[in-house]
């Protein structure tokens, strides 16, 4: 064998080792990525928005438990949840939409006052489901026959008051359809869009500090 074929052979061994290695390193930051990546999280620091929309600012490196679908505070006291009726119209009888989202007590107002405080208050919230077509709510008596459609349960664990501070409480309900409602009218659903207008206030008088 002549030396130069020889020597050829040897450096594409050279590099297939080498890019043999390269491969395996790799595939390794991969999975070392991926079974470490779960040990961080995002949390809200700010939000900010209007009724219909928030804009949340999330840092990372928390640890966080749950994952809000939304989050109230004292600056937006009122969010409007659109459900999935697609989703749901899919398979009326057994499609379920949970919803978890946040509460957060922060009023400047009271910030002087109870900021060193282990504060707590009872907090009223109101859902109210909002029938629309091409932007424009529904007449009363088409209301009346949709919103039959709707199931809406609020979670057992819901809590009754809400304590003063940047964390928030947590709440949760649930959207399902009719099942003994007509085929027909889930047609006529679904050429709708209907929304969770979700809101709180915080009964003042109620208001206890320790």
């Amino acid at each position: 064998m002549k030396v130069g074929l020889f020597m050829k052979k040897v450096k594409e061994k050279k590099q297939y080792k080498f890019l043999s290695i390269r491969f395996i390193v790799k595939i390794l930051l991969i999975v070392s990525f991926i079974m470490t990546s779960n040990t961080f999280a995002y949390w809200a620091d700010t939000v900010v928005g209007t009724n219909t929309s928030i804009t949340t600012t999330f840092s990372v490196g928390s640890p966080s438990f749950v994952n809000h679908e939304f989050v109230l505070t004292d600056e937006i006291n009122t969010f409007s949840y659109v459900i999935p009726l697609e989703e749901l119209l899919s398979d009326p009888d057994n499609s379920i939409d949970d919803v978890i989202f946040g509460i957060i007590w922060n009023d400047e107002e009271l910030l002087e006052e109870l900021q060193n405080l282990d504060a707590s208050a009872e907090v009223e919230v109101t859902y109210d489901i909002l029938i629309t077509e091409n932007g424009k709510e529904v007449k009363k008596w088409r209301y009346k026959r949709l919103v039959k459609l709707i199931n809406l349960e609020l979670d057992e664990d819901n809590p009754n008051t809400i304590s003063y501070g940047n964390t928030p409480e947590t709440f949760g309900f649930s959207v399902s359809l009719n099942e003994e409602q007509r085929k027909n009218d889930y047609r006529l659903l679904a050429k709708h869009e209907v929304t969770i207008v979700v809101s709180y206030t915080i009964i003042e008088d109620t208001i206890v500090s320790d």
